[in-house]
């Protein structure tokens, strides 16, 4: 199966190729522009940053390969989804950091959740009960920097000022040093993979994190600020539609039977990827935002039960009549 899609992948590509404005001159460091006439005309290709300027006008038939969707995506105006897939080309795997801002206004779902956590926050109620325990366990692995843990020893903690900064010594996809390293206490998910919408091309589904600020003393908790940022990764495992692409409006559709559109799916870039890196997940990379902050004040008295809670079998034994002890 897997060379099926190499061949396939490599026709595509070949067609391709009949279209120099976009297969050729997408090898310049920049975004191609081209502009397409009437009946299939080839009228102008030029490079974003570059002096050279190439001009062709004749009949073409240029199938869309995986590495021209960026180019849609510009003429759909969709340049953030451009910038994310462009960088999965390049191939460094390096992590992107996208202002939340910028998120925001292409995802209302996006935009509402972050105005819920504001809401929250602004009334004193956004660490709810499991909110609390989740914050006491990373208070219990968090340093004080007096060679004890937050966590019974006290300190100051703020997990907004370190939570991006230890992001950096996490791989792409290894969630366990994540959770062991960053301090996120909510995750909630945002997005979809069906809606065709730039979010969608940009992030698909990512998740909206939570983490906090404040300090422990005298077994008194409290959060004077929470941060929240969006998290993703950018990668092409398993199996996924992504839609129909096409030089011509609307550039992008669910399905289609049409030969005007190349529909693509994940196999496709892992066979690209092998096909010329011989290695199918090249390029795999996260995507983090900056973190979005909001005052808060909450406090709260921790019992020796909420630090060290009991287990379920002590829970247990605790109710049970002391005559049946005997």
């Amino acid at each position: 199966m897997k060379n099926f899609y190499i061949i396939f992948l490599f026709i595509v590509i070949l067609e391709a190729d009949t279209c120099i404005g976009y297969h050729v001159v997408s090898k310049c460091n920049g975004y191609e522009i081209c502009g397409i006439g009437v009946g299939n005309t080839f009228d102008s290709c030029g490079c974003v940053g570059k002096i050279d300027y190439i001009k062709k006008t004749y009949e073409y038939d240029c199938s869309i390969s995986i590495d021209n969707i960026p180019s849609v995506m510009e003429l759909k105006s969709w340049t953030l989804g451009a910038e994310l897939m462009n960088h999965w080309f390049d191939g460094n795997g390096s992590t992107k950091i996208i202002k939340l801002d910028k998120l925001s206004k292409i995802s209302k779902e996006l935009k509402d959740a972050i105005n819920d956590y504001k809401q929250k926050a602004n009334n004193n109620s956004i660490i709810t009960e499991d909110i609390k325990k989740q914050l006491i366990i990373e208070l219990k692995n968090t340093d004080n920097g007096q060679g004890g843990k937050i966590i019974p020893d006290g300190g100051n903690f703020d997990h907004i000022a370190t939570e991006l900064i230890s992001s950096h010594i996490t791989g792409w996809d290894n969630k366990e040093d994540e959770e062991k390293y960053m301090h996120f206490l909510t995750e909630r998910e945002i997005g979809n993979d069906y809606d065709l919408n730039e979010f969608t091309a940009s992030i698909g589904r990512g998740t909206l994190r939570m983490v906090a600020k404040g300090s422990y003393y005298n077994n008194i908790l409290t959060i004077e600020k929470v941060g929240v940022y969006l998290r993703d990764s950018y990668d092409f495992i398993g199996t996924q539609n992504l839609g129909c692409w096409s030089y011509e409006e609307p550039y992008v559709k669910r399905i289609s039977i049409s030969s005007d559109y190349t529909c693509v799916n994940n196999s496709m870039f892992r066979a690209y990827a092998e096909y010329y890196y011989d290695n199918p997940y090249r390029g795999q990379y996260r995507i983090f935002s900056d973190m979005k902050i909001f005052d808060t004040n909450q406090t709260f008295y921790l019992t020796n039960d909420d630090i060290n809670p009991p287990s379920k079998l002590k829970k247990v034994l605790k109710f049970i009549p002391i005559f049946l002890w005997y």
